[in-house]
């Protein structure tokens, strides 16, 4: 099979690395990948492969000769585009929303309804749906194969990256003005992001917000089970980057735990927290040996924004007066220090005894084994846990004694790699290659 060649189109920085990996890992890369960008980004260059990339200018030229197509970021430059990639007989898989919800556009979840993509013509256009609903859908499939699904309600904890560049520059300045006791510029920006909580509000009469909304009826829709509910709440968090949901999900029947559980496991895209799978995902990301071919999470290895400075710039009289301070400290100091030295050779007797018991296994204080230089399975992980990961991590799975209908859970996610990068890759992977 010939490696098609790609555009990725209208993507942020972030997102262009993650998509220009993957691709290059399905050996779309050199002439086979073009970057195009509007003019924001145009110009910019991308690392890929351990090459740096030039994202060009995105227009109806650079999309002459493209097999595929794939268009994230801005809905507008997508609309602009969009037919001119069709004219030009390319598939235009759409991440933007611009084509959400069109008779004519299906959207694909591969690991869900990939079946229903079927033959398609030339200049064809698939949308990738939320990335949201990308993960909904996959948590929600296996379980809904249990037994009728009847409701799910979610309280999605969205990060400041959902807004765009600008959410996640007010979150970092937000922050750095609070920590340095200022108040906050409200001009640019008027929510207050940082340690808060906020309830994305409702924009018409109903009450419910856009993306709600859209959950409610896209992920019936990808799971074909129309007269499933969803209800869910975007709340906006003091989070930069990556997403998690508290999920409370009602089927039809009685379920138990095992089931669930079992359910989950089987599940494509997905890790479940102290599953077999997931040890084996912890032990590669590790250095662990593992068996060839094994998918496993990875890290992103950018600058979290969240590692700021939150020192106050000092002027010249603050200097003077931290150079007193100095002295002042210098002189506790000695003070002190014939004090820790009587202390620091009953603490390395104390610290002889710690590493021993700890080394043979012996009970903490709270009654917990301890294990000595071996990280230990993280139950509940959130959003910094999962950076880069692949997959949709769940957690926290009970089902309610009380109403065994019932079935409650913690999910984790990339929100960039795995709810947008992984689909559009998947998408591609199964019109190209649909036996792969």
């Amino acid at each position: 099979m010939i490696t098609p060649r790609v555009a990725i189109v209208g993507a942020s920085t972030e997102l262009s690395t993650d998509l220009a990996e993957m691709l290059a890992d399905r050996g779309v890369v050199g002439d086979r990948l073009r970057l195009l960008g509007g003019e924001e980004t145009a110009g910019e260059t991308v690392e890929v492969g351990g090459r740096r990339v030039r994202v060009g200018a995105a227009t109806r030229e650079a999309l002459a000769d493209v097999d595929v197509a794939l268009f994230c970021g801005d809905p507008r430059l997508a609309a602009r585009l969009i037919p001119q990639a069709r004219d030009a007989g390319a598939l235009s898989i759409d991440a933007t929303g611009c084509t959400r919800g069109l008779a004519a556009v299906p959207a694909i979840v591969p690991e869900v309804n990939g079946e229903e993509i079927g033959e398609l013509a030339p200049g064809a256009v698939v949308a990738s749906p939320d990335p949201l609903a990308v993960a909904l859908a996959l948590v929600l499939a296996p379980i809904v194969r249990l037994g009728g699904l009847r409701r799910v309600v979610a309280t999605v904890l969205a990060p400041a990256s959902r807004l765009g560049a600008i959410g996640v520059e007010a979150l970092s300045r937000q922050s750095v003005a609070l920590m340095q006791g200022r108040s906050l510029d409200r001009a640019g920006f008027p929510e207050q992001l940082a340690f808060n909580l906020r309830v994305q509000p409702g924009q018409d009469a109903t009450g419910w917000a856009d993306a709600e909304e859209g959950l409610a009826s896209v992920v019936p829709a990808l799971l074909s089970a129309p007269d499933a509910v969803v209800a869910a709440t975007l709340v906006r968090v003091p989070v930069f980057f990556g997403t998690a949901m508290s999920l409370d999900v009602e089927l039809e029947g009685d379920v138990g735990i095992e089931q669930v559980v079992a359910a989950l496991r089987a599940g494509p895209g997905l890790l479940v927290s102290g599953s077999p799978e997931e040890e084996l995902a912890r032990a590669i990301v590790g250095g662990a040996d593992a068996e060839p071919g094994d998918e496993v999470p990875r890290r992103r290895a950018v600058r979290d924004p969240s590692e700021v400075d939150f020192e106050l710039e000092a002027e010249d009289d603050e200097l003077r007066d931290d150079e007193d301070d100095e002295d002042d400290e210098r002189e506790l100091d000695e003070e002190f220090e014939d004090d820790e030295d009587e202390n620091e050779e009953n603490d390395d007797e104390d610290d002889l005894d710690g590493d021993a018991d700890l080394a043979s296994g012996d009970e903490d204080d709270d009654g917990e084994a301890a294990t000595s230089g071996e990280a230990s399975p993280d139950p509940a992980p959130g959003p910094v846990e999962v950076a880069g990961s692949d997959f949709v991590h769940v957690s926290r799975v009970r089902v309610d004694p009380r109403r065994p209908t019932a079935v409650a859970m913690w999910v984790a996610f990339d929100e960039v790699r795995r709810g947008v990068a992984r689909n559009l890759v998947a998408i591609l992977e199964t019109v190209v290659d649909p036996e792969a």
